[in-house]
C-alpha cells in the first residue's frame, strides 16, 4: 500500500510539472522601471522577433491616469530581462508597429513616421523621404526587398531600398486609413478601418476591396496566413478565407460572449487569439473550437500582441509581457 501511494505521489507531481510547463510567467524585469513608485503598469502594444532577439514597445501608466510611451525594449534571453533601445528615436514616442527584415528592425510611430536599426535597436534612424509629414504609421510589412507601410490617413508607401526612399501605392483604395498590412508570397493585404480588406497581386500598384462575407464598414486590425488560409481580426472577430479573399466566415463563434479579439498568431495548425479581458484562447481545427490557455495570466487582462518565437509565446498585455511555450 505504501508503494502505490509513492506512486500515486510521484504521478501526480509529474502532471503538476506538466501543468507548469504550459502556465504563462510574467517575464517584465527591466521593463517597468518603477524607480520612484510611479508606474502602475506596463502596456505592451506590439512585440517582434529577430532570431534570438525580442522587441516590445512599451507605454506605461501611473497611478493617478496618465500614461507615458517609454519606446522599444529589447530582450535576448526569452524575456529574462529587458534593456531600453531608444538611441535616437524622439522621447515619449510611441511604436505601433515592429517589423524586421534581417539585420533591419523597422518602427513605425505615432506622428513621426518610420524608423530604421540596423544594429539590434542599438540606434535608430528617421527614414521619411517620400513620406508625409507627421504621420501616423499602423502597419509595416516586408515582402522580400520591399517595405510596406500603412498609413492613417495617407493609404500605402513602397520602399525598395530599405527606407531610404518612399512613394505611395494607392490606386484602387477606397479608404486611406491603412490598420494593416502582410504579404504572402506576391499577394499583399491591406486591412483599412472602416473600409474592410484590400488586395494587390502587383506591389501595390493596383488594389481591390476583399470584403465578401465581412460586416459593411470593417475595421480590419489584423491579418495572418495558415498555408492558404487568410485569418483576419475585424471588429473584434476572427474571419477564415481559404480562397485568397473572395469570401470569408466568422470562426470565432465558439469563443465566450464578448470575446473582444484584437491580435492573433498563427504557428502550424495553431491559432492564437488574444482578448479583451478574457486572455488567449486556442484554436487547432481552423477556428471551429476555441480552448482557453490562461493559467497563469491575471484575470480580466487584456492581450494586444502575440508573438511566436520558435516554442516560446509572447502576449503582450496592459500588466506587460507573458511568456509560455510547449502548446
Amino acid at each position: 500500500m505504501k508503494q502505490i501511494f509513492l506512486y500515486l505521489i510521484l504521478f501526480i507531481s509529474i502532471l503538476g510539472c506538466k501543468k507548469n510547463e504550459k502556465s504563462w510567467t510574467a517575464v517584465n524585469n527591466g521593463i517597468s522601471n518603477d524607480w520612484d513608485n510611479t508606474w502602475e503598469s506596463a502596456w505592451v502594444n506590439t512585440i517582434a522577433t529577430q532570431m534570438d532577439n525580442v522587441y516590445a514597445s512599451v507605454q506605461v501608466g501611473t497611478d493617478y491616469g496618465a500614461t507615458f510611451e517609454i519606446g522599444v525594449y529589447l530582450s535576448s534571453n526569452h524575456g529574462k530581462s529587458w534593456t531600453a533601445v531608444n538611441n535616437g528615436l524622439p522621447h515619449d514616442i510611441r511604436v505601433n508597429t515592429i517589423a524586421v527584415q534581417g539585420n533591419n528592425i523597422y518602427a513605425g510611430t505615432y506622428a513621426s513616421g518610420v524608423y530604421l536599426s540596423s544594429n539590434n535597436g542599438n540606434n535608430w534612424t528617421a527614414i521619411n523621404d517620400g513620406l508625409p509629414a507627421n504621420i501616423e504609421v499602423w502597419a509595416i510589412a516586408i515582402q522580400e526587398n520591399n517595405v510596406y507601410t500603412g498609413m492613417w490617413g495617407k493609404g500605402v508607401y513602397l520602399s525598395s531600398d530599405t527606407g531610404k526612399t518612399w512613394k505611395a501605392v494607392n490606386n484602387g483604395l477606397n479608404n486611406y486609413k491603412i490598420t494593416s498590412i502582410a504579404c504572402q508570397g506576391n499577394n499583399i493585404y491591406a486591412g483599412t478601418y472602416g473600409g474592410g480588406l484590400y488586395f494587390s497581386s502587383n506591389n501595390g500598384n493596383n488594389w481591390i476591396a476583399v470584403n465578401n462575407g465581412l460586416p459593411e464598414s470593417s475595421n480590419v486590425m489584423e491579418i495572418s496566413f495558415q498555408v492558404n488560409n487568410i485569418y483576419i481580426v475585424s471588429n473584434g472577430n476572427i474571419y477564415l478565407s481559404r480562397d485568397k479573399g473572395s469570401s470569408w466566415t466568422a470562426v470565432n463563434i465558439q469563443l465566450p460572449d464578448y470575446s473582444y479579439v484584437h491580435k492573433i498568431a498563427v504557428q502550424g495548425n495553431n491559432i492564437y487569439a488574444g482578448t479583451s479581458e478574457n486572455g488567449v484562447y486556442l484554436s487547432s481545427n481552423y477556428g471551429s473550437n476555441w480552448t482557453a490557455i490562461n493559467d497563469g495570466l491575471p484575470t480580466k487582462i487584456d492581450v494586444w500582441a502575440i508573438t511566436i518565437q520558435g516554442n516560446t509565446i509572447y502576449a503582450g498585455t496592459d500588466e506587460g509581457v507573458y511568456v509560455t511555450s510547449n502548446y
